[in-house]
């Protein structure tokens, strides 16, 4: 078995779902092929770390509801009053709708220097990697991607400043985190290298937007495109609660009808990868 298959199996082997002929064959490979052993190690390692979190205990404020509910109404009313009221939604479903449900990045994640894997699996990055923050693809699914040649510390926000929901140390390795949304609706991630400018992502959920029309703040535009387009929007906005109203049609968000409501250009293009950018400058 090489060393490519062989990585293919650690879940399955993990698990313990592996037929006997195969799971002889990866074992045979684990005994022969050190890289790939000390692989396995690593991810055996990682599992069992995720698996412990699982009896972490987290003390709930018996005010929680509440708080939640009194910072959502002040929210409401203090968009009232100054005539955006696109907010209201994105702060109503961070507070209810999914922070918790919402799994992103998971236990997929791969960390490779020098042969040490450190994660679940290891998916090549076409093309020369830069140290940005950059959505790569693969087989059609998208991925977060970055190369550092130096340590670096990389940040995922729920939302533009709300709570971290993972975090990656790196020193000079390369980062491939695929994206993955386990809620029914779109989400707002913001990745955040220090001294760089953060990366903006709406990951679709698993319950595709039906509705073509729809008015509120650029970010619920980018989750509505990645909700109806089933694409990862990546949003570049220096206002990103400007108010606009949309309407899709064609076989794009870049062939449909966006209207800016306070004057600010909104435009949509088409990445290479099949994501899309949507900005307001």
């Amino acid at each position: 078995m090489n060393e490519t298959k062989a990585r293919e199996h650690f879940s399955a082997y993990y698990l313990g779902e592996l037929d006997a002929g195969i799971r002889q064959a990866f074992e045979r490979t684990l005994e022969s092929n050190s890289q790939v052993a000390a692989e396995y190690r690593a991810f055996e390692r990682t599992m069992k770390e995720i698996a412990s979190l699982r009896d972490v205990r987290v003390d709930v404020p018996e005010d929680l509801v509440d708080r939640i509910t009194a910072r959502i109404d002040k929210q409401v009313w203090d968009q009232r009053r100054t005539e955006k009221p696109g907010l209201a939604t994105w702060w109503r479903s961070l507070a209810l709708g999914g922070v918790a449900t919402v799994a992103v990045l998971g236990a997929v994640i791969s960390v490779r220097n020098a042969g040490n894997v450190a994660s679940s699996s290891f998916i090549p990055i076409a093309g020369a990697p830069t140290e940005q923050v950059y959505l790569a693809v693969q087989d059609g699914s998208y991925a977060l991607a970055y190369q550092t040649s130096d340590h670096a510390t990389v940040v995922v926000r729920s939302g533009i400043d709300g709570p971290e929901v993972a975090r990656f140390e790196l020193n000079g390795q390369r980062l491939h985190s695929p994206l993955k949304n386990e809620s029914k609706v779109s989400a707002l991630l913001s990745i955040e290298v220090e001294g760089k400018e953060a990366l903006l992502v709406a990951v679709p959920g698993t319950d595709r937007v039906s509705d073509p029309k729809g008015e509120g703040s650029l970010v619920d535009l980018a989750k509505a495109i990645a909700g109806f387009y089933r694409k990862p929007v990546q949003l570049e906005a220096d206002k990103p609660d400007a108010r606009v109203a949309w309407e899709f049609v064609g076989g794009g968000p870049d062939e449909s009808k966006l209207t800016a409501l306070d004057g600010n250009h909104v435009a949509v293009a088409k990445l290479a990868s099949g994501a899309y950018k949507l900005q307001d400058r």
